[in-house]
């Protein structure tokens, strides 16, 4: 008998009403947020509000608009906060942790089964507060998003400028070399590049190439991995609950009805 699995999680959100504080201007530490996802009732018109962005907290500042907030009825709003407490939950455990393009949160491990005395690799996955037709409710999305490999030493001994430098990590954080302000550009002992083709070529590096026979077997346990060490029944904040029945399983009739979208469905055999 075989038995399906999609790497989407069912999440119970544990505190529907939450506390917000607003902004109408940039703050450090805030999160930026689309005056369009402003949640339902908001007592600031979003057309007299300039430009396209506002910014929240949950600590709030002088100055702050606070609301009260309905998760449950602010799906927009919803997604972007749950992602913003993911964030924080690894960020506080001093663990690797990211935001992509889309604002998703990355979480890279180490992967200590790699030994190479001039780099170390990084195994990437990302968490998507998500909703779909296949789960009532919130989920969790879970991908395996590559490898990434940072050089063993820092930046003070090496001969790169900054035109070599792409992504970095600063201080157990993930940031682009540009992005940091000119007194860390300084504390080179602190800085550890991501390899690019052009730090490989200087410092004549060979990561090699990985191929796998199966990749699907390799994202399947690299994925189940990372659930067990990291998300099954954990709580997260106190907004978040991570359920232990694991990813799900479709019932028969809807194995054959999955869209084309971003899930990756695995096959075990029992």
């Amino acid at each position: 008998m075989n038995e399906y699995e999609i790497n989407i999680l069912p999440i119970n959100i544990m505190k529907k009403q939450v506390d917000v504080f607003f902004s109408m201007e940039e703050k450090g530490g805030y999160s930026r947020l689309y005056k369009k996802n402003l949640p339902k009732g908001f007592p600031v018109e979003t057309e007299s509000i300039q430009g396209n962005f506002v910014w929240w907290a949950v600590i709030e500042q002088e100055g702050d608009i606070p609301y009260s907030v309905n998760l449950l009825e602010n799906k927009w709003f919803a997604k972007d906060y749950l992602n913003r407490i993911l964030f924080d939950h690894f960020r506080n455990q001093n663990i690797l942790t990211n935001r992509n393009f889309v604002s998703d949160t990355e979480v890279w491990l180490e992967d200590s089964s790699f030994s190479d005395r001039n780099f170390k690799k990084y195994n990437k996955f990302t968490l998507r507060i998500d909703s779909n037709y296949l789960i009532e409710g919130t989920s969790l999305l879970v991908s395996y998003n590559g490898d990434s490999f940072i050089l063993g030493r820092s930046l003070e001994t090496t001969p790169l400028t900054s035109d070599d430098l792409g992504t970095v990590i600063y201080r157990n954080r993930i940031t682009k070399y540009k992005f940091l302000s000119e007194e860390e550009k300084i504390d080179r002992s602190n800085i550890f590049p991501k390899l690019n083709r052009n730090i490989k070529r200087i410092l004549r590096l060979d990561v090699g190439r990985n191929f796998s026979d199966n990749k699907y077997k390799k994202y399947y346990e690299l994925i189940h991995h990372f659930y067990e060490g990291y998300l099954k029944g954990v709580a997260i904040g106190e907004q978040i609950k991570i359920f232990e029945s694991g990813f799900y399983r479709p019932y028969s009739e809807k194995i054959k009805q999955t869209t084309e979208e971003l899930y990756c469905t695995h096959k075990t055999g029992h």
